[in-house]
């Protein structure tokens, strides 16, 4: 404003000197006449600035010297003159002062919008610093300490405090020294509030403020926005500082906006981080649990072994495991650690390193689980956790198991000759729930045929959507419809009649398993396998996969439509099972493909209701002409040489297809 008045007061210099022969100065409040006028300053001079004269003027020898001053103008300022000349002017010095009260209001004027102008842009640079001091910060602390530092910068308070909810407590940030502090009770009202809250909406909220803020002239306060509720409040404090305008309130308004959506972007951020490092960790801890399991199962004479484990988690709680006696003959541990996650895989760890250690030394399973246990009861004891272990000992001959179960879920047989499934239950209780652990040992031989399945509660007891757990029954069903087929094709079966049976919902428990099949040579066709759900859209994939499995085993001279005749009225067949049997509910179909270059066989089971569509006459028809309704029938009864149903004692149905090839070779 200055450098405004002294250009234009030069330029009126000019003019007095011109007119009236004599000088013109200008002086700031502060300004000393004595430095301004140097030796010209005489005592009459200086009862003018005094207000000592009898009038704005005094004579002094040839000159008139006068002075002039602004009214309503801050800062006020004062202009002397002499003249050397009479003239009018009183009236000029009165209408230059009145110019210069104009230009220096608008000087004024103009000085305040710059520095508005200049605050707005160092709150716009600040806002926009916000977006970019979260990706300078290593945490939400040092976030907050920034934010505080850049505010005190922009903004005319005695204090900035922001206070937020965190994990530890209430974390308060203050960008001074000062000891202001916030009741918890305000400061939860102040979190409700739907907006910001000025000092009078803060007393009347909470009438202690009063007092406790007894000090401060003004404070504007307002919850940082959250998702839900608010993170926490952020506020401006002035102590003899005069109060708060409204563009401070829209700026402290912004501020909190921008602030909330801030620590929702660093906690997102936390949160990903954080399950990026879980995730690492998880894969390391699964890679080192799958490298527990053994890399390939003993090869046994007389025997066909498969496994698998499929955790529930990343990782689990369930193993399975393989050692070796100094006599050379295997043992078989299928193991479930209660509890899930890491902890559980910890102690699976624990479990295995000890089996391997012990199982060398220890023939009979039962002192093995007994010494495992001897070993381990501390760490299980102090974890308060419990393991339920199966171990079974495999002799070749004469081909029999030796079987001990501590506390584990029973074990299953399958007795091809007698075409039923034994349980074997278990003979102590869990490692871990006793110092001293009491087992025994049982032994079975197996027979051509026979298969030994060892598993966790993890398959017996899985839910459906209705609560219903699949069960030892449904287990003994899927065991009996897909023998005699290889180890390896029948732990697949018994995965996807769990699966199945679950639909689309999550394992809740680990599933594992070991089947140790007894070979046996009286099989010589290729055993296939499979279960799908009874629903009507199952048939259509079914009937596909089937057709794909069939057609490698099509005769060299045989007819070209000969797996569609026979896929056909296989389709009719589980097409009855599902509309009659199970009306259309949903159930499990299950069963087998025996094939060779002799005879194609399908063997179907389920455990709907029973009906027998082959009661009546029999009926004939030709494929190529088949009539317009009701040929289910017939198109089992002519693309079929046998077809036979009957209703199991167990209250399941049985389906046979056969078809005969007539010993013609493979193609």
């Amino acid at each position: 404003m200055k450098s405004k008045v002294f250009s234009f007061v030069q330029t009126l210099a000019n003019s007095w000197r011109l007119l009236t022969q004599g000088e013109l100065f200008l002086l700031f409040p502060g300004d000393d006449p004595q430095d301004v006028l140097g030796r010209k300053m005489t005592p009459e001079i200086k009862n003018l600035f005094s207000g000592n004269a009898p009038a704005s003027q005094v004579v002094i020898g040839k000159q008139t010297w006068r002075l002039a001053t602004t009214n309503g103008v801050d800062p006020k300022f004062s202009l002397l003159t002499s003249a050397m000349k009479d003239g009018p002017w009183d009236e000029l010095l009165h209408g230059w002062i009145s110019l210069l009260s104009d230009l220096s209001r608008e000087a004024a004027i103009s000085n305040d919008l710059v520095v508005e102008l200049v605050k707005a842009w160092d709150r716009l640079s600040f806002l926009f610093e916000l977006t970019k001091i979260a990706g300078r910060s290593s945490g939400q602390r040092e976030m907050l300490h920034m934010i505080v530092d850049s505010l005190a910068e922009v903004v005319d308070a005695g204090d900035i405090i922001i206070s937020v909810d965190s994990v530890g407590g209430r974390m308060t940030i203050l960008s001074s020294d000062v000891d202001f502090s916030i009741p918890n009770e305000l400061y939860l009202k102040i979190k409700q509030a739907p907006s910001l809250m000025s000092y009078s909406e803060v007393k009347r909220i909470y009438p202690k403020a009063e007092m406790i803020y007894a000090d401060v002239d003004d404070l504007i306060i307002a919850p940082l926005p959250a998702p839900e509720g608010a993170y926490g409040l952020i506020g401006f404090v002035k102590s003899n500082q005069g109060e708060y305008d409204a563009s401070e309130a829209q700026l402290l308004a912004s501020v909190a906006e921008h602030i909330g959506a801030l620590i929702e972007a660093s906690q997102a951020r936390h949160s990903r981080e954080e399950a990026e490092r879980l995730e690492r960790e998880l894969s390391i801890a699964s890679d080192i649990q799958s490298n527990l399991l053994p890399i390939r199962l003993p090869e046994i004479t007389g025997c066909d072994l498969s496994a698998h484990l499929q955790p529930a988690r990343r990782i689990g709680g369930d193993f399975y495991d393989v050692a070796h006696l100094r006599t050379g003959e295997p043992i078989l541990m299928l193991a479930d650690v209660s509890g899930k996650g890491m902890p559980a895989a910890i102690l699976t760890a624990v479990v295995h390193a000890t089996f391997h250690g012990e199982a060398p030394y220890q023939r009979d399973p039962a002192q093995l689980l007994a010494e495992i246990n001897r070993s381990i009861y501390p760490d299980l004891d102090k974890a308060q956790a419990f393991v339920t272990a199966a171990v079974a000992r495999i002799d070749s001959d004469p081909l029999k198991v030796a079987y001990s179960s501590a506390g584990h879920v029973e074990a299953a047989i399958w007795r091809k000759r007698r075409e039923w499934i034994e349980f074997l239950p278990a003979t102590g209780l869990p490692l871990g729930v006793q110092r001293v652990l009491s087992c025994r040992t049982k032994e079975a031989t197996l027979e051509p045929g026979d298969v030994l399945l060892l598993y966790s509660d993890g398959v017996t007891e899985a839910e459906n959507r209705d609560g219903e757990v699949f069960g030892a029954q449904r287990l003994s069903d899927i065991m009996e419809a897909v023998h005699p087929a290889a180890a390896a094709d029948q732990i697949p079966i018994i995965l996807k009649a769990v699966e199945t049976f679950c639909r689309d919902l999550p394992l809740r428990d680990d599933l594992t398993m070991v089947l140790v099949r007894a070979e046996d040579d009286d099989v010589d066709e290729t055993i296939i396998p499979f279960v799908f759900s009874s629903d009507t859209n199952a048939i259509s994939p079914f009937v596909e996969w089937a057709w794909r499995k069939i057609s490698p085993f099509v005769p060299a001279q045989g007819t070209p439509n000969l797996v569609d005749e026979f896929t056909l009225a296989l389709s009719e067949v589980v097409t009855n099972q599902s509309k009659h049997a199970y009306d259309h509910l949903s159930g499990l179909i299950m069963g087998r493909l025996s094939l060779s270059s002799k005879e194609w066989r399908v063997d179907l089971f389920d455990r709907g209701e029973g009906f027998d569509p082959f009661s009546g006459e029999e009926l004939i028809m030709d494929l190529d002409d088949p009539p317009m309704n009701g040929y289910g029938l017939r198109i089992i009864q002519s693309a079929l040489d046998t077809y036979k149903y009957e209703r199991l004692h167990d209250n399941r149905n049985h389906w046979t297809l056969t078809k005969s090839l007539g010993g013609e070779e493979r193609a």
